[in-house]
């Protein structure tokens, strides 16, 4: 042990709760070097599975050190106080499973080692040594060796349920403890980095650990291993350091919400300024948003929760508490969760940005608090063992099969259907298990939310509910899991999808499971830094990032297909080329992905006005299947490079721009305008519009898409997808007859897909809803 005198290690050696600790610190690390990718390397994740086992075995081991210790201090031998040796026995037991992960990395890819063994230190090391800290005072005040040691075990276990009863009580999904380290939250934010946040909580433990220190050092009796009183009148200075040093931790901890390691409902509502109460929720949303979005956010609660309400056939006793967040970055720092979106149905409570209206998973957030009605236990969730042992697939299947969103112009069963024909779909086993974390959640989430779906189609809601309130399928069935899924494929096998679903698949499907991926947090940070370098039209950049990405998993083809679209976008136009003759295989990359670099190059031979070449590559990529929204913008570009002239300018200046960036709102109405003049089509209007309608003037926006349509578009999609816009400008006008009749309308087009219709009923629904709630309806008829 490092700073430890050779008697003073061999005395600690012969203990066995020393032997004990050791044996625990091997053990844990094998098991986490043999159980995932994820685990089996120096990283957060084994960070805190160490900082949570070793602390209290390192406090048993200084317990009994001390005991020895008491029986053979005296007045002409006192013992001195064995802080190094605690220090020294917990780094050594940190130090025994980082070297075995540290071994593993050479079996198990480790891309940040250095942050890894980072992780190492601020975490259990940290967190083990204020474990023999706290373990000096504990026993050396208590006279029992038994009981003693029971304390000293329990004070840093006592520390990590506190931070456990934080999550219980707080909106935080995060967790930052003085024991166990940093627990990052929700698995599905993979963005997990070393920051200043918990650099800054892990200066806070060492002041606590030097306060415990320095107190227990000014009351040591060495005569007889214990705390005295009286010994502060030899050692005050060293009592008077502890005490400021304590007051100076006491202060963080107070405002421990202002230095971002705690959260409160109280201080998230302090920061987003504004609270604002609906029938059925009451939302806390950003102050600068004016009344008519903050009457829009509320609506939409309202709405969502009758809608679920209806659906599920539960009623929610009281208002639903949703908070709005500005961004992912904020709903991060506030409440610990990025990307994900939370519900904490025991505290009533939602967690979501803004994403839009209507808000995409909101009536999948509020099915979790709404669903909690049913269940038993503290948790409301859907579990067995009194409501302590939860079903992540119960819980999240319920929420997808009742909110039932379509994604891509696809409902969740014909997103089943096409995992079960690229046979990725996983075992019900495993979706209503643990194994539903170990799968991408993709897949699980899909493949839950479609099987429930069937459940209350062929069973009745009914049995959704029981299997909700018992946490289990077959129990509330009375059915075998594997029979019910046989059931279940042979009616997936009849649902349709179109030919371009596939393709769309193997994109949504390939990545793994966060447990089975390599390096996935690095891969997450330069994933958010690609998206700053495309948003930011920065090809250079972004062909640096991707070259990164693709050193750490050369299979993302994601990654690869915009690596190519990076290159063509400098000028590379033959190194892109050879990447799309990689992507081209065998095998073959996702269809979408390929269309994306062939669009790409098309896009640029556009600039240098090589409009033939273009030309023939945009009707090239239309005769493959492809998704409306992908097929409409090269439709237009296809049509604008049939001829030269001013009108093709203005197209390529919309879609297209310079090489720098996109144009910016304002030019692309002032261009679709002029493009409007001098075409007899209506396509010049109808862009006019979408832009108008994005930047929420739906009065503005409809008469362009009224005209637009009388003018006629040059393809049936521009047609149905300017119909739907003008459906939803009139919903957003109150004008809910006509925008009912719209809809109506819009279902009963020929091309109108069984996506589109289920997205097409929820409209109507909603309609339905906003003209009772505000008294009736509007129309200019």
């Amino acid at each position: 042990m490092i700073g430890v005198p050779p008697d003073d290690v061999r005395a600690w050696a012969r203990l066995r709760a020393t032997r004990l600790l050791l044996t625990v610190a091997l053990g844990g690390g094998l098991a986490l070097a043999l159980s995932s990718p994820l685990l089996g390397i120096t990283g957060p994740e084994s960070a805190l599975l160490l900082g949570l086992l070793l602390p209290p075995f390192v406090a048993a081991a200084v317990a009994a050190r001390i005991h020895a210790l008491r029986a053979t201090a005296s007045a002409a031998s006192p013992a001195p106080l064995p802080w190094r040796g605690g220090l020294g026995i917990a780094l050594t037991a940190v130090v025994v499973p980082t070297a075995v992960l540290a071994l593993n990395g050479f079996r198990v890819r480790n891309c940040a080692p250095l942050e890894g063994l980072a992780f190492m230190f601020v975490g259990p090391f940290l967190g083990a040594s204020l474990a023999a800290a706290l373990a000096l005072p504990v026993t050396a005040a208590i006279r029992s060796q038994r009981w003693g040691m029971a304390a000293a075990v329990a004070a840093p276990m006592a520390v990590v349920a506190l931070g456990l009863l934080d999550l219980y009580r707080t909106p935080a999904v995060f967790a930052y403890n003085h024991i166990a380290g940093y627990y990052p939250g929700t698995l599905y934010d993979e963005l997990v980095t070393l920051g200043d946040t918990y650099l800054l909580f892990r200066v806070l433990t060492v002041v606590l650990l030097a306060a415990v220190l320095l107190a227990t050092a000014s009351l040591w009796d060495g005569s007889r291993a214990r705390l005295c009183g009286h010994r502060l009148r030899r050692r005050p200075i060293l009592f008077v350091v502890a005490c400021a040093l304590g007051a100076a931790f006491t202060f963080a901890t107070v405002h421990a919400a202002e230095l971002g390691h705690r959260s409160s409902s109280e201080f998230i509502a302090k920061e987003l300024g504004r609270r604002v109460y609906g029938r059925r929720c009451v939302v806390d949303l950003p102050r600068e948003l004016g009344p008519r979005d903050r009457t829009r956010i509320v609506d939409d609660c309202d709405f969502r929760v009758e809608q679920v309400e209806a659906t599920l056939g539960v009623r929610q006793p009281r208002r639903v508490h949703a908070f709005i967040f500005r961004s992912t970055a904020e709903k991060k720092r506030l409440m610990g969760a990025g990307s994900t979106y939370i519900a904490k149905p025991w505290r009533n409570e939602v967690y979501l940005q803004a994403s839009g209206f209507p808000h995409p998973v909101l009536a999948h957030e509020l099915t979790h608090v709404i669903a909690g009605n049913l269940a038993r236990g503290p948790f409301r969730i859907a579990a067995t063992v009194g409501g302590l042992w939860p079903n992540p697939g119960l819980i999240e299947g319920t929420a997808v099969a009742i909110a039932w969103d379509v994604r891509d112009g696809m409902t969740p069963h014909q997103w089943a259907r096409t995992m079960l024909e690229l046979d990725v779909a996983p075992p019900l086993t495993q979706v209503f298990g643990l194994g539903f974390l170990g799968n991408a959640s993709s897949r699980s989430y899909t493949a839950a939310g479609s099987f429930l779906r069937f459940i209350a189609d062929t069973r009745g809601m009914a049995t959704v509910r029981r299997a909700y309130v018992l946490g289990d399928v077959e129990a509330a069935t009375g059915t075998p899991l594997t029979a019910l899924e046989h059931e279940w494929h042979t009616f997936l096998a009849t649902v349709p999808v179109d030919d371009g679903a596939m393709g769309l698949a193997r994109i949504r499907f390939e990545r793994a499971g966060i447990f089975s991926a390599v390096c996935p947090h690095q891969l997450a940070v330069l994933e958010g830094q690609l998206g700053g370098d495309l948003g930011a039209h920065d090809d250079r950049g972004a062909v640096a990032t991707c070259e990164k990405i693709l050193s750490f998993d050369p299979s993302n083809t994601n990654a690869r297909a915009l690596y190519a679209t990076s290159l063509a976008g400098m000028g590379r136009i033959t190194e892109a080329e050879g990447v799309l003759k990689a992507l081209e295989g065998p095998p073959p990359a996702p269809t979408p992905l390929l269309q994306s670099v062939r669009e790409k190059l098309a896009d640029e031979a556009c600039r240098p006005g090589d409009r033939v070449r273009a030309h023939a590559a945009y009707g090239a990529l239309l005769e493959v299947p492809m998704t409306d929204d992908a097929a409409r913008a090269i439709e237009v570009k296809r049509d604008a490079t049939a001829n030269e002239g001013e009108a093709t300018d203005i197209v390529f200046d919309i879609l297209v721009g310079s090489s720098a960036a996109q144009a910016p709102p304002q030019v692309v109405v002032e261009r679709a305008l002029r493009l409007g003049a001098i075409r007899a089509d209506g396509l010049g209007p109808y862009l006019a519009s979408r832009q108008l309608l994005a930047g929420g003037r739906a009065d503005l926006a409809l008469p362009y898409l009224n005209d637009a349509l009388r003018r006629a578009l040059p393809s049936a999609r521009l047609a149905k997808e300017a119909e739907r816009i003008r459906c939803v400008a009139l919903e957003d006008l109150a004008r809910w007859d006509d925008a009912a009749q719209c809809f109506d309308a819009l279902r009963h087009r020929p091309d109108t897909t069984h996506g589109d219709s289920v997205v097409i009923d929820d409209w109507r629904a909603r309609i339905a809803w906003e003209s009772r709630r505000h008294g009736g309806t509007t129309s200019l008829r």
